[in-house]
């Protein structure tokens, strides 16, 4: 495939696309840094909603998410398959077309969990046939769905690169650390906890994600109010490249700031922090933040190039599209057919499943207020209790002191005089 990319044809699909979530980011920064080059880029998915409809709107991406559609494979130069979602018109038309006016095929897969099986090879054998690349979002992905193919000459990496807004920010490192974001749509109570005791030690504190103080995409400019990020997953990307101290840690546990020691062991699970499945206290959590935070510093400086390099699209896609061309291997109407079905079927799941999150994303986010708002007042509680504790303590002290014993010995005449003065009976 050629690297003039004002001149190609792009589809991108992707199970759905509604929530600010691992997928559906990526195929939007990937459609936008396509339309920016000049491409033309359209996107198919199976449903669509806000928010992340309205940011394809905004961006001038048209999205189709009808499954009867007018979108055909010589419309395309390059299909960049996620989840395995392709348009029903494409299965016969892989029957009808020559292989070799195919458009170039690349199936992206961003996980390493069995559970999730949108992220599998489920269509059998289909990337083997026309796949001209396979990509993985990390060594850990690829080896775990290694045995589901036969051939593997075609993997290669694809590890969450963001956009080159990031890397060409101006971002000045803090000196200290006063403000620190928190991004996450399933923060463990661990970090919930370290928030506030990081806001009692005057560090600010921002959670963004789907049930916290905004939710919305993050941008180099947004990043650039805070001293540090909290984060797993694609967040970290930014970071690497925009020059922010990063302290990896979530759901899944994870190893703390980034540095020589941890890095290569992180990279390769994604950042995901399945590679330390330790959960720290809020204690530990606070502590490592403050004093660890200078080091977590330097070691951003020191190697920010080499994340620019390594995460920065504009440095990692070109790399991925040279020297493509489609497949040549025929597909069978029989073969064709069963695919169509079992497309159909996932369709249908998908569209259920998107439609079932939306509607109960505002009950969720309830019982997660709810439940900041018992951690909230279980800290204050147990603060108040402690307070209560050293006042008790303080006064236990005055009372046993001897200065205390000698005042209240001699002044227990006047004491005495003035109860008598207060009998009615005198």
């Amino acid at each position: 495939m050629g690297m003039e990319l004002n001149k190609l044809r792009f589809l991108i699909t992707n199970g759905s696309l509604a929530r600010f979530a691992g997928s559906e980011v990526v195929t939007l920064e990937l459609a936008t840094f396509l339309a920016n080059q000049g491409a033309s880029v359209s996107v198919y998915t199976h449903y669509l909603h806000d928010p992340m409809k309205q940011c394809f709107v905004d961006r001038g991406i048209p999205v189709v998410d009808q499954p009867v559609n007018d979108l055909h494979l010589g419309d395309f130069d390059c299909v960049w398959v996620h989840h395995q979602t392709l348009p029903q018109n494409f299965f016969p038309e892989l029957t009808e077309t020559d292989p070799s006016h195919r458009p170039v095929f690349i199936f992206h897969h961003m996980s390493a969990f069995e559970r999730l099986p949108l992220e599998r090879p489920f269509l059998f054998d289909l990337e083997e046939k026309i796949a001209s690349a396979i990509l993985f979002v990390s060594p850990e992905a690829r080896d775990a769905q290694a045995h589901l193919y036969a051939d593997r000459t075609r993997f290669a990496l694809f590890p969450n690169p963001c956009l080159p807004e990031f890397s060409q920010y101006g971002y000045q490192p803090a000196s200290d650390l006063r403000s620190v974001l928190i991004t996450s749509n399933h923060a463990p109570q661990e970090i919930t906890q370290a928030r506030v005791l990081l806001e009692d030690q005057g560090v600010h504190t921002v959670v963004l994600g789907e049930y916290g103080d905004e939710y919305k995409l993050v941008t180099p400019e947004f990043l650039a109010n805070f001293d540090a990020v909290i984060t797993i997953g694609k967040t970290v990307q930014y970071c690497l490249t925009m020059g922010v101290p990063v302290y990896v840690y979530d759901i899944h546990g994870g190893p703390g700031w980034l540095d020589d020691e941890n890095f290569d062991r992180a990279a390769t699970h994604n950042f995901s922090g399945r590679d330390t499945p330790e959960h720290k206290t809020p204690l530990d959590i606070t502590a490592q933040l403050i004093e660890g935070f200078p080091h977590a510093r330097t070691f951003q400086d020191n190697n920010r190039a080499r994340f620019v390099d390594d995460y920065s699209m504009d440095r990692v896609l070109p790399c991925v599209l040279a020297d493509l061309g489609p497949r040549s291997t025929k597909i069978d109407e029989r073969y064709a057919d069963c695919l169509l079905t079992t497309e159909t079927l996932v369709q249908n799941l998908t569209f259920q499943i998107g439609f079932f999150e939306h509607m109960s994303y505002h009950g969720r986010a309830e019982i997660h207020q709810r439940d900041s708002t018992i951690v909230r007042l279980e800290s204050e509680l147990s603060q108040s209790r402690d307070e209560s504790r050293h006042v008790t303590a303080a006064l236990h002290g005055v009372l046993d002191s001897t200065i205390f014993k000698i005042v209240r010995a001699v002044t227990a005449p006047i004491r005495a005089l003035k109860g008598i003065g207060r009998n009615p009976d005198n």
